[in-house]
């Protein structure tokens, strides 16, 4: 592909900071009332020591996979999850221009709260509120929907993932993010540790053509029962309730 990849930090682990008050900077937060962002990410960036990836995965378990992804936005599909999603917070990684939230309304499926986080293709340019997490500053855009409280955020997914507290988030959608938009293995297994760390025991991950989505197919390629010449399709996967 001829776009220019989206922008991997030069060092997974982020660097210690001094921590300093966290501010959400808008022309709507005169009441100082705390954000879904405020409750979701974390002063410092997590320093957990993540599992083995297969120890990770070993943690879900496989709900759908089909091949013919371009049939995945069905009622027939996403009707047994809709009672997951309905009125939940959904983590939409690289969600582009927050086409998923459009789809999933115009099926009556409603979050109560959707955080889209991508900075490819300066999706947000025009973003001018702030969330300030110790001296780290994400850049946010409220969207206008009456549906669900709806965010913008301009930021490198895996930076994001870092910053955000472990299972604090209901569900996460991954879409189109494969090694032809990000090149390096090694950054996309670290995204698929982290988003398993932030998805609440019995949360869902779910999408279409998406590296981290594939490296948890793989490992559960004897489940799924099919020869995966290629693991480009559709997916589900739930982590699995703590006992």
């Amino acid at each position: 592909m001829a776009e220019t990849p989206l922008q991997q930090p030069d060092n997974l682990k982020a660097p210690e900071t001094e921590i300093v008050p966290t501010k959400l900077v808008t022309a709507e937060n005169e009441k100082g009332e705390k954000s879904v962002l405020e409750s979701i990410l974390a002063r410092t960036p997590s320093k957990e020591e993540t599992h083995h990836i297969d120890a990770l995965i070993e943690n879900t378990k496989f709900l759908h996979f089909d091949t013919a992804y371009s049939t995945f936005w069905t009622k027939r599909n996403l009707d047994p999850i809709k009672e997951k999603l309905n009125n939940s917070l959904l983590l939409d990684l690289g969600g582009g221009s927050g086409e998923l939230r459009k789809t999933l309304e115009n099926m009556e499926i409603n979050a109560k709260h959707y955080i889209n986080v991508d900075n490819f293709r300066g999706y947000f340019k025009s973003a001018t509120d702030q969330l300030v997490i110790n001296k780290k500053t994400f850049r946010i855009q409220k969207v206008p929907t009456e549906r669900c409280d709806a965010i913008n955020v301009d930021a490198d997914m895996l930076e994001f993932l870092l910053y955000t507290q472990s299972e604090s988030i209901d569900n996460i959608s991954i879409n189109g993010i494969d090694e032809d938009i990000v090149d390096n293995h090694e950054y996309l297994e670290e995204v698929t540790k982290q988003v398993l760390r932030v998805l609440k025991p019995g949360g869902i991950v779910f999408g279409i053509q998406g590296s981290p989505l594939n490296i948890i197919t793989l490992k559960h390629s004897k489940e799924i029962n099919t020869i995966l010449d290629s693991v480009y399709g559709s997916m589900i996967f739930q982590k699995k309730v703590k006992e």
